[in-house]
């Protein structure tokens, strides 16, 4: 299942029923690699057997590193080398296909531990995320985000600003949900805060956000709908090291 829905000065909403047990739903999966959303959505659709699929930018980087650990389901895993992702979050897909948010603290910092404690956990996953929401609160209050005993978001990455976020609902749903700038120049998108408020009101308990700004792009069944931060002066998206793709 993936429906999707553009809401006029909010963003892109996809809910996603991923694949269970019984394979059916979409494959969820992380993309390492750049090469710009078109070519990463062309890769995505070429999956989708039924048709359905999607793409969206994946978590932060500084000069092409990733700043979050990263495990593809084919088995490939890379333990990012920021030390303050430790106090972040992310979102994986069980072994048994249940989509869920983990806080990264409690895992172990060896790198041959932290790998297999993900690979028995997951079947992907992707760190170094922003909490938005955990059991129905909302937790992207910037004295939150900005806590030294916190998250250790900077203000250009809490702002209002284009961004991405996935979302899981009580009933084992993934919302991906976009924010977009406006139609009013003085609306530049959303900050955590209120993507957090945006997606509990559509029934959202658990979610994560995602790099923002120029590095926001989507795609849906192949069709790029969004790339750079749809701002006037352009993205790179070509730089972007990072996705989280689906595929049915």
């Amino acid at each position: 299942m993936l429906t999707h829905s553009h809401i006029a000065g909010s963003g892109h909403e996809i809910w996603i029923q991923p694949a269970g047990p019984s394979g059916a739903g979409l494959t969820f999966d992380v993309h390492i690699g750049g090469g710009g959303i078109a070519s990463i959505a062309s890769l995505a659709h070429r999956k989708a057997t039924k048709g359905r699929s999607f793409v969206i930018n994946g978590t932060f980087f500084f000069n092409g590193s990733i700043l979050g650990d990263m495990l593809r389901r084919d088995g490939h895993f890379r333990k990012t080398a920021e030390p303050k992702a430790k106090k972040r979050f992310g979102f994986a897909i069980t072994t048994f296909g249940q989509p869920t948010v983990y806080e990264r603290e409690p895992l172990p910092d060896d790198p041959t531990q932290l790998e297999a404690v993900y690979t028995a956990m997951y079947s992907m996953a992707m760190g170094g995320l922003g909490r938005l929401l955990e059991g129905g609160v909302n937790k992207a209050a910037r004295s939150i985000l900005k806590d030294p005993a916190g998250q250790y978001f900077q203000d250009d990455a809490i702002r209002e600003a284009p961004r991405s976020a996935l979302g899981i609902d009580n009933r084992g749903r993934v919302m991906v949900f976009v924010a977009t700038p406006g139609p009013d120049p003085a609306n530049y998108g959303m900050t955590p805060d209120e993507m957090a408020v945006f997606m509990k009101a559509r029934g959202v308990t658990d979610a994560v956000f995602l790099d923002g700004g120029r590095s926001t792009s989507l795609a849906v069944n192949g069709r790029v709908l969004m790339t750079g931060g749809n701002y006037a002066a352009g993205g790179n998206d070509s730089t972007i090291p990072c996705w989280v793709i689906g595929y049915e």
